[in-house]
């Protein structure tokens, strides 16, 4: 009698497994550092891909990828989802969160939120501007910034007056 399988080794869905696997558990593999070698492992259920398939179902889209909920957890079912490169983006342990007006959310949501760069943003926090201040100012700081650098320039490139004196 031959070795009963899932018929899925050649699906995203076991290659995902296989690569969380490999992560967390092979430290010659790449990304391990950054996985099992920070003491996050698989849980037993999911040593097996058919329980991990039964938990996680498949993949709803081919650009969806699994993703830990607690970045720092481990890889179990009431901590992994399937999520989009954008949704774990927002996940990452290198994030800053920011509130403002009651409102959290890291610097790429408050990005496209306001229509402001998040480098502009961070750079704002980095010297010094409050929350409110950095997020608040998109069209204010713009227009306030170019209505000095245009009074700069004039007044470099104002002619000396003529007085009508002959010199």
């Amino acid at each position: 009698m031959g070795k009963i399988t899932h018929g899925c080794s050649r699906s995203p869905e076991y290659k995902t497994w296989s690569g969380m696997i490999k992560r967390c558990r092979y430290s010659c593999v790449n990304g391990f550092e950054r996985y099992g070698g920070r003491g996050i492992h698989v849980c037993d259920r999911w040593l097996k891909f058919g329980n991990f398939l039964l938990d996680m179902g498949r993949k709803p889209a081919p650009v969806y990828t699994i993703e830990r909920i607690d970045p720092n957890g481990h890889y179990e079912p009431r901590n992994c989802k399937w999520a989009t490169r954008e949704e774990q983006v927002s996940n990452t342990r290198r994030n800053r969160n920011l509130t403002f007006q009651g409102k959290t959310q890291h610097l790429a949501e408050w990005s496209r939120e306001t229509g402001i760069k998040c480098s502009t943003i961070s750079m704002r926090l980095r010297r010094g501007w409050t929350p409110q201040k950095a997020l608040g100012c998109k069209f204010d700081c713009n227009f306030t910034s170019k209505l000095l650098s245009h009074a700069r320039i004039n007044q470099k490139l104002k002619p000396e007056r003529k007085t009508g004196l002959l010199t």
